[in-house]
């Protein structure tokens, strides 16, 4: 998968070709920037989390409904979220995990690369004056 700065290059350079932005003040096109920017931009990470919930979902026989009103939120955010369409709040992604059952010391404790999140994303480590690490 392409790393997030590529995905953001190739995001703007898809957005610079819509006529109709012109159209648009600042504050408008700032909106559709980044709203454009969250529907293609693709977090390996958060789309590990999501699968794990709603592998836990489907082997609970949760529903969506029963599931957003448990949680105290929009039935549109769980489907965002199963479907990967959005990132959640923290706090929104906490609410929904416990509803559902799982810890969110053990949710954010699922098997991932973070050696190639890093890499792929350019996170450096930060340091002690000039001791960045990758």
């Amino acid at each position: 998968m392409a790393s997030i700065n590529k995905q953001i290059y190739n995001c703007v350079y898809l957005i610079r070709s819509e006529t109709f932005l012109d159209s648009l003040d600042n504050d408008n096109f700032i909106k559709y920037v980044i709203f454009y920017l969250m529907e293609h931009i693709q977090d390996n990470y958060f789309i590990a989390i999501a699968d794990y919930i709603k592998e836990f979902i489907d082997e609970e026989g949760i529903g969506i409904s029963d599931l957003a009103a448990a949680a105290n939120v929009d039935r549109k955010q769980i489907y965002r979220l199963m479907n990967k369409e959005h990132i959640p709040r923290l706090s929104t992604l906490i609410r929904i995990s416990l509803a559902v059952g799982i810890e969110p010391a053990k949710l954010f404790s699922i098997k991932f690369d973070f050696d190639r999140y890093m890499k792929e994303n350019n996170i450096l480590k930060a340091g002690s004056k000039n001791k960045l690490k990758y």
